[in-house]
């Protein structure tokens, strides 16, 4: 007998659907489930079945429409998989700081469109654009697992990482194990991308030979330097000793020994997903965009940027390509040079990559509209973001794309070209606390807005 929670959508909001949850429990009950518990007002129920998912939602749902005449789509989850969505939350979620969520995205089936439509069938697929929520997305949409390792943050302290395997190919997210948030104090000089390295040798351990690594939020400004050492890689000095591969060492760098450079890695295709055009040096570079969030003093900023400089001379003198102007090459704290120098990783678009791996263009080419989301739409969401990534693959098919957004921007650009309307889900003034508190409600009203914007649509047409 396993364990399940069921979420019913849309009761009891604003004196609709009305359930009282006692009332529910005892129905519930009468199904044959066992130890039976609701929690809060909002349809959410706890039990145990021997039945599976398909067979327990078709009940809940029949039961619903028997005793209540409404009809309410739930949701069914197994406990083992809500506690592992859980456990592998992106690194951010939960913060005290508000601000962070402003770019999350909300993908949630359209559930309040079967309460304007009688006749409607929509399919969902996990999406994001490279960054944070990379991993989580893809292992959903593919059924894929979760790996963890024990690993290094970005100070060399002992942490547990996770990534994303499917089949025999990898999706690494950098920020899981050399993140910024992973790092309680701001030392740019130190922070280094070992724990990365640590990442891409364990799948390889476990036969990838394709490895997609998202390189966002990074605690470091080390050229790749701590990656390209723990796969094998020795920066030597004057003396031909090894340097710690931190930044502070960039300028006694006289030597690159890559002869113990793990073998596999030459058998291996590494894909970057990357929508930063950031040089690895100069007042565009890693060091002057990025640094100062990485806690970079002025003094920091030009010391790391001549220490960049540096390792791109030695690099040449070395016999390799020079990647230090190729847009991107700058991501990461110049992870994005790192990558292609020495391990001769591809960088490409964040979202078209996750579109590609998703089969986005197979998945949608039967459907009717798409259904996009993002904490909020502006004229920076032209570049690279889920919405317009989404909508630019679906116009090529002719299918129309909404968004359900917190809230749209002054400015949104050309935006209008890709996506066909936009609906945000805050309707009044408030702040953000009270924004986020109400988000699950607001995105509903949000939907149901929408879903009758477009029923009108329909009978204008007709």
């Amino acid at each position: 007998m396993k364990r399940y929670g069921a979420l019913l959508r849309g009761i009891n909001i604003s004196g609709k659907n009305k359930v009282v949850m006692a009332e529910l429990k005892k129905e519930i009950e009468s199904l044959m489930f066992e130890n039976v518990k609701t929690y809060l007002n909002s349809g959410n129920v706890i039990f145990s079945s021997r039945e599976n998912i398909e067979k327990i939602t078709k009940q809940i749902e029949e039961m619903l429409k028997k005793n209540y005449d409404f009809k309410i789509p739930v949701f069914v989850l197994e406990q083992e998989k809500l506690k592992d969505i859980l456990e592998h939350a992106p690194i951010w979620w939960g913060s005290d700081d508000k601000m962070i969520y402003d770019n999350l995205i909300f993908m949630i089936p359209p559930i309040t469109f079967k309460e304007v439509f009688e006749d409607i069938s929509f399919k969902t697929l996990s999406m994001a654009d490279g960054g944070e929520g990379t991993v989580q997305a893809i292992v959903e949409s593919l059924n894929g697992k979760y790996i963890s390792i024990a690993c290094h943050n970005a100070l060399n302290e002992e942490i547990e990482a996770s990534y994303g395997l499917i089949d025999n190919f990898a999706i690494i997210e950098m920020a899981s194990a050399s993140g910024l948030p992973l790092v309680k104090e701001k030392r740019i000089r130190e922070a280094n991308t070992i724990g990365t390295g640590e990442l891409i040798e364990d799948a390889l351990n476990r036969g990838c030979r394709q490895i997609y690594l998202g390189i966002g939020g990074s605690a470091t400004n080390d050229g790749g330097l701590g990656m390209a050492h723990y796969l094998g890689i020795r920066f030597l000095d004057k003396n031909n000793k090894a340097l710690e591969p931190i930044p502070a060492n960039l300028p006694f760098i006289k030597k690159i020994d890559s002869t113990n450079l793990d073998p596999r890695i030459k058998e291996t295709k590494i894909i970057v997903m990357c929508d930063v055009s950031n040089p690895l040096c100069g007042k565009d570079g890693a060091s002057a965009i990025y640094g100062p969030q990485k806690g970079a003093t002025k003094e920091d900023i030009i010391f790391l940027d001549q220490g960049l400089l540096h390792l791109v001379d030695i690099c040449l003198q070395e016999g390799y390509e020079d990647y230090s102007l190729f847009p991107g090459s700058g991501a990461a704290g110049g992870l994005g040079f790192g990558l292609m120098t020495f391990l001769k990783a591809h960088l490409q678009s964040g979202i078209e990559t996750v579109l590609d791996i998703v089969d986005f263009d197979n998945v949608i080419k039967d459907c009717d509209l798409v259904i996009s989301g993002e904490g909020r739409i502006d004229h920076q969401s032209m570049y690279g973001k889920v919405p317009t990534g989404v909508a630019k693959r679906a116009k090529k098919q002719g299918i129309e794309t909404v968004c359900i957004v917190g809230s749209i921007g002054s400015s949104v650009g050309d935006i209008y070209d890709f996506i066909t309307t936009i609906e945000s889900c805050v309707d009044h003034c408030c702040d953000i606390d009270e924004a986020l508190e109400n988000a699950k409600v607001n995105v509903y009203k949000a939907a149901f807005r929408l879903a009758r914007s477009i029923q009108l649509g329909q009978k204008m047409r007709f």
